[in-house]
């Protein structure tokens, strides 16, 4: 209890306290901006990826509609 009481303060300076509490929310803060602007832009790079993919995709359907609408016509055509 001696050794205790010779080495450890029970107290802490409060504006040293205070100094380091709002440290340490900036710090946080800056790490969670940063976090929340990497996250924005994976999002918009995978949107972008995925707006690409559906307009191929979609091009390709109509041409495959188009290719059996014609199929379809030669098939009447020939059943006739």
């Amino acid at each position: 209890k001696a050794l205790y009481q010779r080495h450890a303060t029970d107290h802490v300076p409060t504006a040293r306290m205070e100094v380091d509490l709002q440290a340490e929310y900036q710090r946080q803060r800056q790490y969670l901006e940063k976090s929340v602007e990497s996250l924005k832009r994976k999002l918009n790079k995978n949107m972008e990826l995925h707006r690409a993919d559906n307009a191929r995709m979609m091009q390709e359907n109509v041409a495959l509609i188009k290719e059996v609408n014609e199929l379809r016509r030669e098939l009447r055509g020939v059943a006739q």
